[in-house]
């Protein structure tokens, strides 16, 4: 190292070891390495998604088709709809949605990739809150792998149907739940939202 050359390479060796130090201990970079997948996936859903109702969204039918004709929707008829073994929050999300886009099932999709990354941002909040020791290079990590697990290919037949948005559904609610009563148990605001969030999650 004593020659010019010597201390050349080695000062361009520990600045890119530096670089890579800097980056895997960088919040912002494990932030947009763990959007990868959601992007990915929200690209196929664009491609490969098709424009179709569903055999389990058939009965909706008959109620969108008279809320378009008549322009009104009576009680009897919503509580009919909910009144069944398919999750009514999840029944309920899908029969706004196809009231307000025209029911274009392709949108529809979207939902179930946005719920699930909101629920791997919940599960990471709560292990930053349980493991505060853990140094940002593992935080980071794991927070990825949780993102990544999430969103895997593997669900591709959830990807492909809307009402599977009842799993994401009930995580989300699920672990809104835990957030707030970890995090601010003792306001009764927050309480009263937790109880909110746990009913919505027995009805997803």
């Amino acid at each position: 190292f004593r020659s010019p050359e010597a201390r050349g390479i080695a000062r361009c060796v520990t600045h890119r070891f530096s670089f890579l130090r800097r980056l895997l201990n960088s919040a912002s970079a494990w932030s947009a390495f763990s959007l990868v997948p959601f992007l990915f996936l929200v690209g196929l859903i664009a491609i490969l998604g098709v424009d179709q109702v569903y055999a389990d969204e058939l009965y909706f039918v008959p109620f969108i088709s008279d809320v378009r004709v008549h322009g009104l929707a009576g009680l009897a008829g919503v509580a009919d709809l909910l009144n069944e073994h398919r999750p009514a929050t999840a029944r309920l999300l899908i029969l706004v949605h196809a009231l307000l886009s025209r029911w274009n099932v392709q949108w529809e999709l979207l939902y179930s990739p946005v719920l699930a990354l909101f629920s791997a941002g919940l599960l990471v909040s709560l292990m930053r809150f349980s493991f505060p020791q853990l140094s940002l290079l593992l935080r980071g990590m794991l927070g990825a792998a949780v993102v990544w697990m999430s969103l895997s290919l593997t669900q591709w037949d959830n990807w492909s149907q809307s009402i599977a948005v009842a799993f994401y559904l009930t995580n989300v609610t699920f672990l809104s739940t835990l957030v707030l009563l970890y995090r601010w148990r003792a306001s009764w605001s927050a309480v009263s939202a937790a109880v909110v969030f746990a009913a919505l999650s027995s009805f997803s």
